[in-house]
């Protein structure tokens, strides 16, 4: 699909409008559908709404992701987990889309971080631990040093019964590390 690209070209014209290139990505995207020969019957539809969600169907915009490489140690499992956000209001919207995904709503923490700049320069920024001390500020540190903007960085941990000691503060910043780069922080 074309998520990905059009990721990067939406943080490329930020706070630009952008309704023309959105609609002709969408014409682009369904002519060549059409021209593969694949045809969204009804049933076709609804089969591949329901598979993507495994939360109750409802209307409310899907927020385009883009999901790290897990890392494992001792049984614990890390994933980092970014997506562009233009508001306060889409952080909680972020985490509520997240979490819609099962297996994500089970892990036991989902660290948030966020940074972006409004319109007036003013840096907004946040962060919560989910139960995990300090392991948000950490994320946060991390969007501070690679002078992050307009993204929310979530990293799921599902605890494996091992301690992990410090060492679980360097995975979290191991996969909110790679999501970043994958949007094009380096």
């Amino acid at each position: 699909m074309f998520i990905g690209e059009d990721i990067i070209r939406f943080r490329e014209n930020l706070g630009e409008p952008v309704l023309f290139q959105w609609v002709e990505a969408i014409r682009n995207f369904l002519d060549e559908r059409s021209a593969s020969g694949v045809s969204a019957s009804g049933e076709e539809a609804r089969s591949c709404a329901s598979s993507d969600s495994d939360g109750p169907a409802d209307d409310s915009p899907r927020i385009p992701f883009i999901h790290g490489e897990s890392i494992t140690d001792r049984k614990s499992t890390f994933q980092g987990h970014a997506a562009f956000i233009t508001s306060v209001a889409d952080v909680e919207a972020v985490l509520a889309e997240l979490k819609r995904n099962r297996k994500i709503a089970s892990a036991k923490h989902n660290i948030l971080a966020y940074r972006l700049k409004r319109r007036d320069s003013v840096v907004v920024q946040d962060c919560d631990d989910d139960g995990e001390s300090q392991a948000g500020r950490r994320l946060l540190h991390l969007l501070q040093i690679m002078d992050v903007d307009g993204v929310a960085i979530v990293v799921s941990r599902w605890y494996g019964g091992i301690h992990l000691g410090q060492d679980r503060f360097k995975h979290y910043n191991n996969a909110a590390r790679s999501v970043l780069n994958d949007i094009g922080y380096s």
